[in-house]
């Protein structure tokens, strides 16, 4: 479960260093998508639907709807600091970068969730181990 934590934060590293080497060139990252799992984006992005895994690299607000099911592990990062609201489910691990990172009451994690915020509102279930 470690190795794929630890392969996992070198994945969304190279991410960033690809957004930081892209936001050089002119070119519009407001709807980049890698695939349907990977999201680059410059606005605010909400997702309330289904999917296997999830990766969103934003300058905004991100938001996992209540309605929203993750079948697997989810990176979401704010880049500037935006808040991030999960309020749906994910069966596998959470890893989340952002302002203020809220887990609301309507969230579920079954896997291991890793948070780094300004400020840190847990009010959903987490089932397996929580790194602040």
């Amino acid at each position: 479960m470690r190795s794929r934590r630890i392969l996992l934060l070198i994945f969304l590293l190279v991410i960033v260093v690809m957004i930081v080497l892209l936001a050089g060139q002119r070119r519009d990252l407001a709807s980049m998508q890698f695939g349907s799992n990977i999201v680059f984006t410059n606005e605010p992005f909400s997702f309330d639907g289904e999917r296997e895994s999830l990766v969103v690299i934003g300058s905004d607000t991100i938001t996992l709807q209540e309605d929203s099911s993750i079948d697997g592990d989810v990176a979401l990062i704010a880049l500037s600091g935006a808040p991030i609201i999960v309020d749906g489910r994910i069966t596998g691990d959470l890893t989340v970068m952002g302002g203020d990172v809220t887990l609301g009451q309507t969230s579920v994690v079954d896997g291991e969730t890793n948070l780094v915020g300004s400020q840190l509102m847990l009010k959903g279930h987490i089932g397996a181990a929580l790194t602040l």
